[in-house]
């Protein structure tokens, strides 16, 4: 396709728009609909993107019965457009191949397999664990494809791509007020929600921390105990703020510290805990006993104190 026919096919899809009224309208709704997009949570959950992809669905459907029956608009693809399609529609095939029932056996997950193993069922293996989230995930894909692709058919007349422009700066910036205003009241709602799952938050690198003592003095009778033969028999960390982490006499013996009473639940708030641990430390007796705490988890952890419990021998 030669430039001219490129400027010719602008140039009348340009005249098209600008005579068509359902095509403004379809415009107008357009432009509301990506206003709309970052209002409920960024569209990030799950009533609010099934929500958003009716919407991109309908006004793409609407694009069509204009383009069939009323003045016939050109059909714009900017020079390039079969490469970007040709990726997205790779991209898009791999995620269906991946709940696809009808594959080789070999590219199953093994969780299949296992799975129909222990219900004695002739269940169909996938690539993906899960195939409803992989469905999810390919209508989200779709409902960002439908708003590009109607973003850049509305767009090929100037004053239309400048009034879009424009139109983005102020959705842009009246979102990024609002969350100024509400971070720097101090508000706990987000709209009308309140947000105490987040308002205390603690992120962190993975690193490892690590902590040994010198030679611990255990409690004696007879006076001062540094020096003498000893055996620690228990430990008891004062923390604070803490989750995770490990102890123990050496590196090769560090056993995990468990504060909490329950296993963690999959998808909640991490629970942190101050509190006194108490724990038995393996080891006979021997000189110079000493203790190692290790923390190597993206997990805050703050001890305050050690105690040790122990006996001492003769010398």
């Amino acid at each position: 396709m030669t430039e001219a026919s490129i400027s010719r096919q602008r140039d009348d899809a340009s005249r098209s728009i600008r005579k068509d009224a359902a095509t403004k309208a379809l415009y107008g709704l357009t432009v509301l609909l990506l206003a709309w997009a970052p209002f409920p949570f960024a569209s990030n959950r799950p009533w609010s993107w099934s929500l958003l992809a009716v919407m991109a669905a309908v006004l793409v459907a609407y694009w069509g019965l204009t383009v069939l029956f009323i003045r016939r608009p050109s059909i714009y693809l900017p020079k390039g457009f079969l490469w970007i399609a040709l990726a997205f529609g790779l991209a898009w095939g791999w995620a269906w191949f991946q709940i696809w029932g009808y594959i080789p056996e070999a590219f199953a997950h093994q969780i299949w397999s296992e799975s129909a193993a222990v219900l004695s069922s002739d269940s169909q293996g996938r690539i993906s664990v899960n195939p409803y989230a992989t469905m999810t995930s390919i209508m989200r894909l779709t409902t960002y494809a439908f708003i590009f692709w109607l973003t850049m058919q509305l767009t090929v007349a100037s004053h239309y791509a400048s009034r879009a422009l424009k139109a983005f700066v102020i959705i842009c910036t009246s979102y990024a007020i609002y969350g100024l205003a509400v971070q720097f009241s101090g508000s706990n709602l987000v709209l009308w929600y309140p947000k105490p799952a987040y308002t205390d938050v603690v992120a962190g690198l993975k690193y490892t921390s690590e902590l040994e003592t010198l030679a611990l003095a255990i409690p004696d009778p007879e006076g001062s105990s540094m020096g003498k033969v000893g055996r620690i028999d228990h430990v008891v960390l004062r923390v604070f703020n803490t989750v995770g982490g490990s102890a123990g006499p050496d590196t090769s013996n560090l056993d995990p510290l468990q504060f909490a009473d329950e296993p963690p639940v999959m998808g909640a708030a991490v629970v942190v805990h101050s509190k006194d641990k108490k724990f038995g430390v393996e080891g006979g007796f021997r000189r110079g006993q000493s203790l190692i705490v290790r923390q190597d988890e993206p997990l805050p952890f703050n001890l305050l104190s050690i105690n040790v419990l122990g006996s001492m021998g003769q010398r």
